[in-house]
């Protein structure tokens, strides 16, 4: 099969806007790389589910001309999620004990940054934009280091599919 090149290209370009994300000083700018690292997790969650038998994740696809929501390909991508991930190495270490919980945890707090900017609750006072920014930021940087470890498991997933079809 064919490498998808524009999508490898995509990807490196959020990466290294990922990287550089500590020096932004535009919100907007962090929000839309806070999308773009949910994008890349669908795509690698869906692109895993699509190779295993799960039944819930091929009934909402018939059933969803729009897609399957992050939540559920989070939902239903745990089992393989929380199982033990090899730390990445390179300049700094990066692990982590249970990616589904750290990935559900992201797409919290996602959903509260892309909201917070305009949106309001009568029951929360509305943050500044100085502790908007920062969350932001905050968002945007794990983003990237959850997106770093989503590419590996999503490797890994990948040989250990091609190894079952065998």
């Amino acid at each position: 099969m064919a490498k998808n090149t524009d999508k490898g290209k995509a990807y490196q370009l959020v990466l290294s806007n990922l990287k550089s994300c500590a020096e932004s000083d535009d919100i907007f700018h962090l929000i839309g790389l806070v999308s773009a690292c949910e994008s890349i997790m669908s795509d690698r969650l869906s692109a895993f589910l699509g190779g295993t038998k799960n039944a819930e994740y091929k009934a909402e696809l018939l059933r969803n001309k729009n897609g399957v929501s992050f939540g559920n390909l989070i939902r239903y991508s745990k089992i393989e999620l929380e199982k033990e991930l090899k730390p990445i190495k390179g300049k700094e270490k990066i692990e982590t004990k249970n990616l589904y919980a750290e990935i559900f945890a992201w797409k919290v707090r996602r959903n509260e940054i892309i909201h917070a900017v305009c949106k309001s609750n009568s029951k929360v006072t509305h943050k500044s934009e100085k502790v908007l920014f920062a969350e932001a930021q905050c968002t945007c940087l794990t983003g990237y280091r959850l997106v770093r470890l989503l590419l590996k498991w999503s490797e890994q997933t990948k040989r250990k599919h091609i190894k079952t079809e065998k």
